[in-house]
């Protein structure tokens, strides 16, 4: 359900590449990244950049609620917006971001969001 790379530029890091769109497909990637969520070649990552961006039909606050469970491990957390008419802006995406909080009962806070205008941005 995801995909794992490796790039270069990253230098031994992964890049792992989810269209988590609801809570439990979040929930799933969460788990994953955690090295919670079974083999594969993605668990037990160590800090995380979260790139963030959701359609205005979705429910942001739940995905949202869902992410903080990356908090603890997360550095940073980018809002991005598609092209798609349905998009939600990235500075509502960053904002809903922001104001969702941290993990419950982890005492984690949101890492700092920012918005990039693309995925490219977002990766760089």
């Amino acid at each position: 359900r995801y995909e794992s790379l490796s790039p270069r530029a990253l230098r031994g890091g992964k890049l792992l590449l989810d269209v988590a769109h609801n809570e439990p497909a979040v929930r799933a990637l969460a788990a994953v990244v955690s090295g919670e969520g079974g083999s594969g070649d993605a668990g037990g990552v160590g800090a995380v950049a979260v790139v963030c961006g959701a359609n205005r039909d979705k429910d942001l606050p739940a995905i949202l609620r869902e992410l903080a469970a990356l908090w603890p491990r997360a550095s940073v957390a980018v809002a991005v917006a598609s092209s798609h008419p349905k998009a939600t802006p990235a500075e509502e995406v960053a904002r809903a971001g922001a104001e969702a909080g941290g993990a419950p009962g982890a005492g984690a806070p949101p890492p700092p969001w920012r918005t990039a205008a693309s995925m490219l941005e977002a990766l760089e």
